[in-house]
């Protein structure tokens, strides 16, 4: 069994019959603690006897109704849940059975029983001036009064869980809505797999053999086809960090790998020798990019033109250059560790620069300059599957790269 509590306006609130006395009140010492004006320091007990119910008025100021009579306190009384017990104004108790506090104390019947027992008017006096004297002042007894409490309290108790009952049925339509939903979005992701399977998967797979028997058709010279994931903002390091080609050779003179930042580069990067200088808050590192300028002519394909003409000049300088810059990615892809300690580096702007060979006359170079962080989320965003993009649609696929460095 179970205890029901409302107060006031408040939600009912319902309690466990755990123990075989259970002391109501207001003092923080009691069971279940009331803080409701009218409502003494300890007001009531509830005793439990085998599977009978009994209530005990401790002597309250205010008192406590049963029916509409005042309890006498000391006196013990057979608590049932036909009788709801009513403590001062605005505080009603009533008893539930499990099954009735798992149904938010919904009781049609009880209600409509209450409410009858207390709604029966009190009996007319017998002779005919008690009669037309009731009818004339229209009298109210103190009863009369007692009876108008406790049915604005079961009335507010009714409203109360009528309210708690109907949030349900529309949480059930809710999460009917969600689950239409759910299989709306299913359907739609198996849908979208089949077709994928069923009809892209084949045509890639047709083109792919294609290309094996005759070679990939020429492409055009597109803005990027392929989606690749845009890399956040990142700081760029200052232009002063930027200097001519021309003076790279005088740079190149002071090499000596001899302070600590410049040892730990000579040692880190197994494919540069004495090639590290700091000047300044800018540490340099030169290293030979020549056999990566020529794998990157593996991914990169000379502009193509028909039989008997010239390569435009344009096109053959742009070429130049995306052979530069796919050589330089190459390098860091294969050869920069990933183990890199840049607690060493924080305060420091680094410059790599590689030289290529182009022919016997004439060397080039490519530089990529990186905050030590943005170096540091560089290197894991360097992938395979980009590079072998660039076989397909050129060196645009790699541009994206360059939101995280400077290039020239």
């Amino acid at each position: 069994m179970r205890l029901e509590v409302l107060v006031g306006n408040s939600d009912p609130q319902v309690f466990p019959l755990n123990r075989p006395k259970i002391l109501i009140g207001s003092h923080e010492s009691c069971d279940i603690i009331l803080q409701s004006e009218g409502v003494s320091r300890k007001h009531l007990v509830v005793l439990t006897e085998d599977d009978n119910y009994f209530v005990i008025d401790q002597g309250s100021v205010n008192g406590t109704f049963m029916n509409d009579e005042r309890l006498v306190p000391g006196r013990r009384v057979e608590f049932t849940s036909f009788f709801p017990i009513r403590i001062a104004d605005n505080t009603l108790i009533t008893l539930l059975s499990d099954e009735e506090a798992s149904d938010g104390g919904m009781m049609s019947e009880l209600n409509t029983f209450v409410k009858e027992e207390i709604s029966k008017p009190a009996t007319k006096p017998s002779s005919s001036y008690s009669s037309s004297l009731q009818d004339a002042t229209r009298a109210i007894s103190l009863k009369d009064l007692q009876q108008a409490k406790t049915e604005n309290l079961i009335k507010k108790r009714t409203e109360s869980l009528s309210k708690k009952k109907a949030p349900p049925q529309s949480k059930k339509l809710d999460d009917r809505k969600r689950m239409k939903g759910v299989i709306f979005f299913t359907l739609l992701v198996f849908g979208f797999a089949f077709y994928w399977n069923v009809f892209l998967k084949q045509d890639q797979e047709q083109e792919l053999l294609a290309q094996q028997v005759t070679g990939p058709a020429p492409q055009k010279k597109t803005v990027q086809q392929v989606a690749s994931p845009p890399p956040p903002a990142f700081l760029l390091v200052d232009e002063s960090v930027i200097v001519s080609k021309e003076k790279y050779a005088e740079i190149l003179q002071n090499m000596s790998c001899m302070t600590d930042i410049e040892k730990y580069f000579c040692e880190k990067i197994k494919s540069i020798e004495k090639s590290s200088v700091q000047i300044g808050t800018t540490l340099y590192i030169f290293f030979d990019g020549s056999d990566y300028y020529v794998k990157a002519k593996d991914y990169l394909k000379a502009p193509v033109v028909a039989e008997g003409e010239l390569v435009p000049v344009e096109k053959l300088e742009q070429y130049k250059k995306d052979l530069l810059y796919v050589s330089i990615l190459l390098y860091f892809y294969q050869e920069i560790p990933r183990d890199l300690d840049y607690s060493l580096l924080k305060d420091l702007n680094l410059v790599f620069v590689m030289k290529v060979k182009i022919d016997e006359k004439k060397s080039d170079y490519a530089t990529l300059a990186f905050h030590p962080e943005t170096l540091e989320k560089f290197l894991p965003s360097l992938e395979q599957r980009y590079f072998e993009l660039t076989r397909k649609f050129g060196a645009e696929t790699l541009y994206f790269l360059k939101e995280y460095f400077r290039y020239f």
